[in-house]
C-alpha cells in the first residue's frame, strides 16, 4: 500500500507508514490560517481492508488566532473518489473522526484500488484551462486569450464571451477571475458556473453577450493550484495582496498579479467579480456560511459609481447567500485588485466567499446567481438614475 501528495493539486508531507493498513501524513501550512487543505493518494497494490490514515497538524505552525479561528483536525465533511477520472462524493461520516489530536480517516480498500482523499473536492488547473480552450469549440462567441506564463510557465489564461456582431466600444465590461489562493476550488467551480453560463443558449445570456464583454479568468494561481499550495504562488507570494499602490506607481508584486494588471489596464473593467472559497463553515455564522468583501463607497472620485457600489454591496447583502457567515458586507481590504481598481478606474467590484462544503454543483450555481443578481440590480439602478 502506497499513500502520496505526488500529483496535480496534492498536499500533504512527512508520510510515513505506521502500520500494514495504516498511514501517518502531516499537514503542509503555507502560514497560520492556511494549514488545513490536504489531499492526498492512497494506493491500495494487494491490499484489502480498512485502510486508514492519520492527519497530523503542522507543528511548526502556531494556531490561528481570533473569532475566525480554524481547526484543522474538525472538518464537517470530506471528499474521495476512486481512480484518477471518477466521480467526487462525499466521505461518510462515520468514516473520519478526531482522535488524540489528529484527524483519522479510515477507507475500504480492494486490491489495485486507487482512492483520492481530501478537504475539499479540487478543481485542478489543467482541467480549467482545458475548459477555457474546448469551450470556443462549442460555442462560437467564446475564445480563448493567454496573456502572460506563470514562474513556471504555465499560461495565464482567460476566456472571452461575447457577442462580435456588436461593436465593443458600445459594451461594458465585466472581469471574473477565481482562484488567487490555489486550492479555493470553490471559487474556481462559481467562476466556471458563471462562464458557462454566459456561453448558454439560453436567451438571457444572449442578451448578456450583446451588452458586455465577459473576460473569466477561472485560475489566477495555476502554480500554486497545481502544487496545492493554499495561499501562495510558487514564488511564496500571496496573490490577494499583491496589488499595493497598482494605480499609482509600483508593479503588483507577483508575475501573475502584474499580468492581470496588465490586461486590466488595456481592458478597464466596469466591474469586477472575484470568487474566493471557505473551505468548511465558520463556527459564526449559519448555512450557506458564505461571505461578501467589498470596496468602501467613498474610494471612488464619481459619486454615481459611489451610489452603484451602494446598490451592488446591498444587492449581495440581501439577495445572496453572501450575508450568512458575517452579518455584514465586510470591506475590501487596501492592496486588493479591488482596492487598486477602485482607485484607478472607478472599477465597481467585490470578493465574494463561496462555501466548498455546498458542493461543486451548488458552487457552480452560486456563481450563476451571483452574477445574475449583480447586473440585474445595477441595471435597474442605471435605468432608475435615467429616468428610464
Amino acid at each position: 500500500m502506497k499513500c502520496t501528495s505526488e500529483f496535480e493539486c496534492g498536499s500533504g508531507k512527512e508520510f510515513a507508514q505506521a502500520g500494514p493498513m495504516r498511514w501517518r501524513m502531516t499537514l503542509r501550512a503555507d502560514q497560520p490560517g492556511y494549514d488545513h487543505y490536504f489531499l492526498i493518494r492512497l494506493s491500495a497494490e494487494e491490499s484489502s481492508g480498512i485502510a486508514e490514515i492519520e492527519v497530523h497538524p503542522d507543528p511548526a505552525t502556531p494556531p490561528s488566532q481570533g473569532a475566525e479561528a480554524f481547526d484543522p483536525i474538525r472538518p464537517s465533511s470530506l471528499w474521495r473518489r476512486r481512480g484518477s477520472d471518477g466521480p467526487w462524493e462525499r466521505i461518510p461520516a462515520e468514516l473520519f473522526e478526531t482522535v488524540e489530536g489528529f484527524l483519522l480517516v479510515r477507507q475500504p480498500v480492494r486490491p489495485g484500488e486507487v482512492w483520492d482523499i481530501g478537504e475539499v473536492c479540487p478543481a485542478p488547473f489543467s482541467d480549467l484551462a482545458r475548459h477555457a480552450q474546448d469551450l470556443p469549440t462549442h460555442c462560437p462567441h467564446v475564445r480563448a486569450v493567454q496573456f502572460g506564463e506563470t514562474p513556471e510557465k504555465r499560461p495565464m489564461l482567460l476566456a472571452r464571451v461575447t457577442d462580435p456582431d456588436v461593436p465593443a466600444a458600445e459594451k461594458g465590461r465585466i472581469f471574473i477571475l477565481a482562484g488567487q489562493h490555489g486550492t479555493e476550488f470553490a471559487g474556481s467551480f462559481a467562476a466556471k458556473g458563471a462562464l458557462d453560463f454566459l456561453a448558454s443558449r439560453l436567451p438571457e445570456a444572449l442578451a448578456l453577450r450583446r451588452r458586455y464583454v465577459f473576460d473569466a479568468l477561472l485560475c489566477a494561481n495555476p502554480d500554486g493550484n497545481a502544487h496545492g499550495f493554499s495561499c501562495f504562488n510558487s514564488e511564496g507570494k500571496d496573490q490577494l495582496g499583491a496589488f499595493m499602490n497598482a494605480a499609482t506607481v509600483e508593479t503588483p508584486a507577483t508575475v501573475e498579479a502584474d499580468l492581470i494588471w496588465r490586461h486590466l489596464t488595456n481592458n478597464s473593467p466596469d466591474l469586477i467579480l472575484n470568487f474566493h472559497a471557505y473551505a468548511q463553515p465558520r463556527p459564526f455564522g449559519d448555512p450557506p456560511h458564505e461571505a461578501i468583501y467589498v470596496p468602501d463607497p467613498g474610494w471612488f472620485t464619481d459619486p454615481e459609481r459611489s451610489r452603484q457600489q451602494h446598490v451592488l454591496n446591498h444587492a449581495l447583502f440581501y439577495l445572496t447567500g453572501g450575508g450568512s457567515q458575517h452579518r455584514r458586507p465586510c470591506p475590501a481590504r487596501i492592496g486588493t485588485l479591488e482596492h487598486a481598481a477602485a482607485m484607478a478606474w472607478d472599477s465597481l467590484s467585490a470578493l465574494y466567499q463561496v462555501q466548498a462544503q455546498q458542493g461543486p454543483h451548488q458552487n457552480l450555481l452560486t456563481g450563476v446567481h451571483v452574477l445574475r443578481t449583480i447586473i440585474e440590480a445595477l441595471e435597474m439602478a442605471q435605468a432608475e438614475s435615467e429616468g428610464i
